[in-house]
């Protein structure tokens, strides 16, 4: 009985110690930072802040912020608010760091010294930290529910590694052209993603912009005659590490949106990976995000 009891007592000593480190869930929008700071930093600084991180995001057709801040200050930073998905916290007599899950899961928490200029050099340097921790929690969330055999076939066929939601329908699979669609009935929605190959070790942005045109141009098209898709000509595409956003639009049609490119080299050849939304009753950051995430 004693021994039964000992052994007892460990367990739940085990257990309690255990349960103490489980850290709580994070709350608040991926699309949101929660900033820390004095209220006199905050009015010296807010500009510089927002000027980086509420910069519209280029290649939509609306106008997002890449980020939303909202502001708090140091004796408010309490309780629910430590369990916020994005922190950056500027303070006195704190080194500058980054921290993942702190205080809850999935948490990205970014320390900066207020007492150092706060220069445009380093807020980009902070906002590319949180974006690509963003991408990294959507590729987390792709990968419980992703289409396995359809990443083994693009990886095959492509020698690029993606995590595929498994909620797209395939069109085609071939092994130099893959194109799924996501289509849900009673909503005003359709999404495309598509993979292809261009016979060039180092095709230039231009060239994949053309190439990609020509794709969807005989690929996608609309419910009427001679109505097809195509990069939109008046709204020019930006092009930075290998990965291009712009707007597409029905030709001959009514209807338009959104795509973000990518371009992987593999030895002789340039692979394409392409997604081009349409919600025109959404906002289409998280749009983009996911996008981002999979391709």
């Amino acid at each position: 009985m004693r021994i039964f009891v000992f052994i007892f007592t460990v367990v739940m000593l085990f257990s309690c110690c255990k349960n103490s480190n489980v850290l709580p869930s994070s709350t608040g929008n991926k699309s949101d930072i929660l900033v820390v700071a004095t209220e006199s930093y905050w009015s010296n600084n807010k500009s510089k802040i927002k000027q980086i991180f509420e910069q519209p995001i280029y290649g939509v057709n609306t106008v997002e912020p890449i980020f939303k801040i909202i502001h708090i200050n140091h004796f408010e930073f309490k309780n629910i608010f430590k369990r916020n998905k994005n922190i950056l916290i500027f303070g006195e007599n704190i080194k500058s760091s980054i921290h993942k899950n702190k205080w809850a899961k999935n948490q990205l928490v970014v320390f900066l010294n207020e007492n150092k200029i706060l220069s445009k050099v380093s807020l980009n340097k902070t906002l590319k930290i949180f974006e690509a921790n963003e991408i990294d929690l959507i590729k987390n969330e792709i990968r419980k529910k992703s289409n396995k055999q359809v990443e083994k076939d693009i990886y095959n066929n492509f020698s690029v590694k993606t995590f595929f939601p498994s909620i797209y329908t395939i069109v085609e699979n071939k092994e130099n052209f893959f194109w799924a669609s996501y289509n849900p009935p009673n909503i005003e929605e359709i999404q495309h993603l598509m993979f292809f190959v261009i016979d060039s070790k180092s095709a230039s942005d231009k060239k994949c912009l053309n190439y990609t045109d020509s794709v969807i141009s005989n690929n996608i098209f609309g419910n009427k005659d001679n109505t097809y898709v195509k990069i939109e000509e008046l709204y020019e595409p930006v092009c930075e590490n290998n990965i291009c956003r712009g707007l597409w639009k029905l030709q001959n049609g009514f209807m338009g949106g959104p795509f973000l490119l990518k371009k992987y080299y593999r030895g002789k050849k340039t692979i394409i990976s392409v997604g081009l939304v349409f919600a025109p009753q959404k906002n289409k950051r998280n749009y983009m995000k996911n996008l981002e995430a999979i391709l």
